[in-house]
């Protein structure tokens, strides 16, 4: 529980770190369905005949991830926009050949049996449906037929224009390559540039390259969305089995990938240009985040810097009631420590005793608390006892609160602690908010967390969120841009620098002159306590004084280690009978120390008596080889694609 003044500041980092962890769930990869398969690579050899038509060889290959019956192609039978032909595209010679199964065609049939293939006419495209299970393997499916009626020939010059991979694929097509073969006639060879020509469209990362008489073209990805189509030109004299249209449209054809060519080395040096933009303001976003994190941290520690420097403190700071300095020690949090510190202090008041419960074979069955003569005087005390007494008591194994007697319960066990929290959740979370509170009050009212200087939470995390939100948009940006290693390692080192941040900010708590100074006392009494044995210097045997420093000793986390000292250089410490606070750290058989069991007890009834709330009922209420362009779009093929079924 936080006692500090701030709560905006905690509030806005909060929604902060909550904004940060949304936006990470949202860039996250969704979950993996239950069956689900990618293309992870393509391989074609397109040849193109002296008759117009082409030759195409298509290797894919499919990672299944579950079982399938098979894939298909939707083979496109669209004409280029302008043709030398007034027929369609038809496909003929198909076969199928699973590679991964040691090759061999597969038969046409409409059964749908392993090993078969079903063609289906479509206006527009071909469907071949192969019937080949695979499950969580890859699998190289070869599919070949020949395409009539698709090369032009133009007056001044022959023409493929057609697309290689279609839009309309059910998944993308990745590491895909093309090899396009001429009908070079003999005697002659491909000059790059110069009787042949090529360009490619479609993804801005692709390009294509001259390999003899080949034209090469390889791309990364193509997306369901996207197709990449090859153009070539090339004489027309190599087409021995066409007769050349009068039309001729080599100029208009060269003019017009110039034209596209200009556009897509436009987009590209403008996607260089964000890309360069954008990786300089998400890396500054990161080290603008990190220099003000340290700038205000520094700052922090400056203004908040104790004039008690000595390495060791070697009694109580304050006559502060140890829930208090727990309190203080954790922030403004109170925890669950500070209870069972609490329940010391009582014991050495007198105000509670603690004894051990035997079963009937004499074993260790639990420990009891019992109310003493004495009545607290405090009211952190007083809510504690309320909590234990008049909440937990009734609640006990055995009991009824409604049948309490009169004066109510004087004894209760451990385990009631855990019982009355399952039984009564509401009930006891309101007692132990009462204790919290005045735990709370106190703090409040010694002003321990009342600050008249700049502690810089509220700026630190505004900036840092808004720095941060500007490196994710910039990281956006790049992934956009198809930069991911860049743009994805901008988004997390932005969103990772942010919740860094505001964690830091989070500490950046309010605290009063006096605050700061027990607080670095009692930093240095728990220096003190983990390492009295080796000083050279005489252990203190007082009883009383080790009676209040065992109890801080709870609240700072190093009981054990005191104890464990105190058995080494001065058991007869341990040994007093007037050293009540060391009842609650001596270990009885297999139950531990009462210490450690009531901590247990007592986080584990939170825990319960918590999601006993939250189960409840809600309330009502109402040319010479190189890039890609993004032109073209006009070839033939289009329409087409295919997927796993």
């Amino acid at each position: 529980m936080d006692t500090s003044r701030t709560g905006i500041p905690r509030r806005l980092a909060l929604v902060a770190l909550a904004a940060m962890v949304a936006l990470l769930l949202a860039l996250a990869p969704r979950a993996a369905e239950a069956r689900e398969y990618s293309i992870d690579a393509v391989n074609i050899d397109l040849t193109v005949n002296t008759d117009g038509s082409i030759g195409v060889v298509e290797d894919r290959t499919f990672n299944f991830d579950g079982s399938f019956n098979g894939v298909y192609w939707d083979i496109a039978t669209r004409g280029p926009a302008l043709s030398t032909s007034d027929e369609d595209p038809q496909v003929t010679a198909l076969a199928v050949e699973d590679l991964t199964r040691g090759g061999g065609e597969f038969s046409q049939s409409d059964e749908g049996t392993p090993g078969t293939y079903e063609v289906t006419e479509h206006s527009s495209y071909t469907r071949v449906k192969i019937y080949t299970p695979h499950e969580d393997e890859r699998a190289t499916v070869r599919i070949s037929y020949t395409m009539a009626n698709v090369v032009n020939a133009w007056a001044d010059t022959g023409e493929l224009y057609w697309k290689f991979v279609s839009d309309g694929w059910d998944v993308s097509s990745n590491n895909v390559t093309c090899r396009v073969h001429l009908p070079v006639a003999a005697g002659e060879s491909v000059v790059a540039g110069d009787n042949v020509r090529a360009w490619g469209h479609g993804p801005l990362d692709a390009s294509l390259e001259f390999d003899g008489n080949d034209i090469v073209y390889t791309v990364p990805g193509v997306g369901t969305d996207e197709y990449a189509e090859a153009r070539v030109t090339f004489p027309v004299s190599w087409l021995t089995g066409m007769v050349p249209s009068s039309i001729s449209r080599l100029p208009n054809i060269r003019a017009e990938e110039q034209q596209w060519a200009d556009e897509a080395n436009a987009r590209r040096e403008q996607a260089r240009r964000t890309i360069a933009v954008c990786t300089v303001l998400g890396a500054g976003a990161v080290a603008g985040i990190v220099a003000l994190t340290v700038l205000f941290k520094l700052r922090y520690a400056r203004k908040h810097k104790a004039r008690f420097s000595d390495p060791y403190f070697r009694d109580v700071p304050s006559a502060d009631h140890p829930a208090v300095l727990a309190a203080l020690w954790e922030g403004g949090k109170v925890p669950g420590e500070a209870f069972t510190a609490t329940l010391m202090k009582l014991t050495d008041d007198g105000v509670i005793g603690l004894s051990l419960v035997k079963d009937e074979k004499g074993r260790e069955k639990d420990y009891q608390i019992e109310r003493g003569s004495r009545t607290p005087t405090d009211d952190i005390d007083d809510a504690a006892m309320r909590l234990m007494f008049d909440v937990v008591a009734p609640r006990g194994k055995g009991r009824r609160w409604r049948e309490a007697p009169a004066g109510g319960y004087t004894t209760l066990r451990f385990s009631d602690v855990k019982r009355a929290a399952k039984k009564a959740p509401q009930t006891y979370s309101e007692a132990l908010g009462e204790w919290s509170s005045e735990v709370s009050a106190r703090c409040e009212t010694r002003g321990f967390f009342d600050d008249a200087g700049f502690t810089g939470r509220a700026p630190l995390i505004t900036l840092s969120v808004v720095l941060g939100v500007a490196g994710c948009v910039a990281g956006l940006l790049l992934l956009g841009a198809e930069a991911y290693a860049a743009g994805f390692g901008v988004l997390v080192a932005n969103i990772v620098a942010c919740v860094v941040s505001c964690v830091v900010a989070a500490g950046l708590r309010p605290m009063s002159a006096e605050a700061v100074e027990l607080k670095a006392q009692l930093s240095a009494l728990r220096k003190w306590l983990q390492e009295f044995t080796l000083l050279k210097e005489a252990v203190p045997r007082d009883v009383a004084l080790w009676d209040r420093l065992l109890v801080m000793a709870v609240v700072l986390g190093v009981a054990d280690r005191v104890v464990e000292q105190l058995r080494m250089v001065a058991p007869e410490v341990l040994e007093n009978p007037y050293f009540y606070s060391y009842y609650w750290y001596h270990s009885y058989g297999s139950l531990g120390s009462p210490a450690t069991a009531f901590t247990t007890s007592y986080e584990s009834a939170h825990h319960v008596s918590t999601a006993a709330m939250a189960s409840s009922s809600s309330s009502s209420g109402g040319g010479f080889g190189g890039g890609f362009s993004g032109g073209g779009g006009g070839g033939g093929g289009g329409g087409g694609g295919g997927g796993a079924f």
